[in-house]
């Protein structure tokens, strides 16, 4: 699908948020995931809290003890955008018992489950008969090759191009509620192999549902984007990979003209790989800054960790709790291990560090023309004018 101008995206992300309606179901009505994508969608549309079962096999008959319920609760009020400009909607809900996230997309159905020994989701694709039940790794694109693990040497020429907008944004043209939070997630050319849709229910669903409850004076909104020439496939891998990705997300964003709206609209960029983004780590971040890097070979908490970062969460007041008689780390733990869980959380501390930075983000005037990132790459244009900015953020490896 072709993209639409940056303009009219942008100006979708920056009024109020409307819930988008239930999305149309393509494919053979008949197929079990096609089916139960179009149950679901009648369900919402008949008005929530509402229970529907939904097949957990393609073989088996309806009304079979094989089906399961799923009690959608609400929707999420987060504005979500895959490739393409293509929306979805997040829903709160009850799957099989346990609390759940749902993502609706084109095509897709996701059903988040956080358990204790990982993220379990159960999928239902219009391309395919079989409802899945996978982790998001295990999920590849059935009809792309798997992209090549040498980052350096990935091909440009299967890359489609992208119009690019240059307008200027009047911010006076719009009305605000409550500020916004663009979290612009690219999608590295090397991890293709695997469904955008598998890594948004696996990585983000739960800690989207998690941040509002952390943040709830704040509007969030989410962009995927892929196949993005001088971004998303870029080498990486060295010492030196985060400061290459700051230039790379400066410049497109200096390209494509992103507004700058202090104290309305912020922009937190992160590029999702494959492999580790810098030598023995699976993310890096500026603290307190907009850039971010994070491995699909990390922990299902990788992006919550390294948006954290940017967000003002501390190491030192990461902790470990007790789930279900299980050691478990909460999201900010600075050395893991295999031999506890995930708690899918941040403590206490870190989410009131989370407030106060996002309460002081746009409070300090300092010196114009300060970069938003270290003074080491200085010499490039900062993404933003001269102004109330925020102070230079120092870089934090994982």
């Amino acid at each position: 699908m072709p993209s639409l101008p940056l303009r009219n995206r942008l100006r979708r992300l920056l009024p109020v948020m409307v819930f988008l309606p239930a999305l149309a179901v393509a494919g053979n009505p008949s197929a079990p995931s096609s089916h139960a994508i179009a149950m679901f969608d009648e369900t919402v549309a008949a008005g929530l809290p509402r229970a529907v079962a939904l097949p957990t096999s393609a073989k088996q008959a309806r009304g079979s003890a094989s089906e399961s319920e799923l009690l959608i609760e609400s929707p999420l009020d987060i504005e979500l955008h895959f490739p393409g400009d293509v929306p979805a909607t997040m829903y709160t809900a009850t799957w099989q018992g346990e609390p759940a996230v749902v993502t609706r997309s084109d095509g897709h159905l996701d059903i988040t489950v956080l358990t204790p020994d990982g993220v379990a989701i159960t999928g239902y694709s219009d391309d395919a008969e079989e409802p899945h039940h996978a982790s998001p790794d295990t999920m590849s694109r059935e009809t792309d090759p798997p992209a090549s693990h040498d980052v350096a040497t990935t091909s440009r020429g299967t890359r489609a191009s992208r119009p690019v907008d240059r307008m200027t944004f009047d911010a006076n043209a719009y009305s605000w509620t409550r500020p916004k939070i663009v979290f612009w997630m690219f999608q590295h050319d090397d991890t293709l192999d695997i469904r955008l849709p598998h890594i948004h229910a696996g990585y983000v669903a739960w800690w989207l549902a998690d941040m509002m409850k952390i943040v709830p004076t704040r509007q969030l909104a989410v962009i995927y984007s892929e196949n993005v020439e001088g971004v998303t496939d870029m080498a990486y891998g060295h010492p030196s990979s985060l400061e290459d990705w700051s230039r790379a997300i400066k410049s497109y964003a200096l390209q494509e003209n992103l507004p700058w709206l202090p104290g309305k609209m912020d922009f937190k960029f992160m590029l999702l790989t494959k492999n580790l983004p810098v030598p023995n780590a699976t993310g890096v971040a500026w603290h307190g800054g907009d850039q971010a890097m994070g491995s699909l070979n990390g922990r299902y908490t990788i992006v919550a960790h390294e948006y954290g970062h940017s967000l003002g969460t501390m190491h030192d007041d990461a902790e470990i709790f007790w789930n279900r008689g299980w050691p478990c780390e909460s999201n900010m733990i600075a050395v893991t291990t295999p031999l506890r869980a995930n708690c899918y959380r941040y403590t206490a501390k870190n989410e009131r560090n989370i407030r106060v930075f996002l309460a002081r983000e746009w409070s300090s005037t300092l010196s114009p023309n300060i970069p938003d990132i270290p003074k080491n790459i200085a010499d490039e244009p900062s993404i933003w004018p001269p102004g109330v900015i925020r102070d230079i953020p120092s870089i934090v490896i994982d």
